[in-house]
């Protein structure tokens, strides 16, 4: 199991563009899912205040 650390410029250029990829994807699906989690987490502090101004 001999794994070659010195990589040539052709393999960082395409792991680069990979990583690239993979973080275009992220920050894709990061701006789909902090809005929806921002509406739940907001309707759930709404439902908890509203509930405690009927009960108390």
């Amino acid at each position: 199991m001999n794994i070659k650390m010195n990589l040539n410029n052709e393999d960082k250029k395409i792991l680069i563009q990979v990583g690239c990829k993979m973080w275009k994807e992220y920050i894709n699906s990061l701006m789909i899912l902090v809005p929806i989690c921002f509406c739940f987490v907001y309707g759930f502090i709404m439902l908890v205040l509203f509930s405690s101004d009927i009960l108390s």
